[in-house]
């Protein structure tokens, strides 16, 4: 239940409508204007997934950010020296034995 008349809610309407509008009008000036950045940022997320401050700094100034490697160019675990394999104890079945809830 309200307190307040029908014209007074229309009112209350066209007020709400107008921030909303002019808030839309706002976002969409901003993208535009820096519809550039926002794509190359886009372009810098697909390729990285993060973005430092420094990074961000850089799109933003338009400079180029330096060259990327992927996280999994740096791991080189050398002849014989891949994912270690852990087995369960020799006469041990898999599972939580016995007297053992299992986790829900």
């Amino acid at each position: 239940m309200r307190d307040y008349s029908d014209d007074t809610a229309k009112q209350i309407d066209v007020a709400v409508r107008a921030f909303v509008d002019e808030g839309y009008r706002s976002a969409y000036q901003i993208l535009e204007e820096n519809a550039d950045i926002m794509h190359r940022m886009a372009a810098a997320l697909l390729e990285r997934e993060t973005l430092d401050r420094a990074e961000i700094d850089l799109i933003i100034a338009g400079k180029e950010l330096p060259s990327f490697k992927s996280p999994l160019a740096y791991a080189d675990p050398g002849p014989g020296e891949g994912q270690k394999v852990i087995k369960p104890e020799a006469g041990r079945k898999p599972g939580y034995g016995e007297g053992r809830p299992s986790p829900a």
